[in-house]
């Protein structure tokens, strides 16, 4: 596991809006809601040599809806 919350900090920043953000990842990400946390999961798939890459974001709100900050990592792991 790598921690990459200075990553999604760059794109997702502080200050930006629940929905503006659900919007944006919706597509790419599973999304799962709760109270003032917005989860999402990409799983990238299967890659070489049966290595897998997820990410996981983990999205904190303000009661306003507003971006707080995050805490997310990439897991690796090799299914072989």
């Amino acid at each position: 596991r790598a921690d990459v919350s200075h990553i999604v900090s760059k794109y997702l920043h502080s200050g930006m809006d629940k929905k503006e953000i659900s919007d944006l990842i919706s597509d790419q990400f599973e999304i799962l809601e709760k109270e003032n946390k917005l989860f999402a999961h990409y799983k990238k798939g299967e890659g070489n040599l049966g290595n897998r890459r997820d990410l996981y974001i983990g999205l904190f709100f303000d009661r306003n809806g507003n971006l707080l900050g995050n805490t997310s990592y990439l897991d690796k792991s090799n299914n072989l």
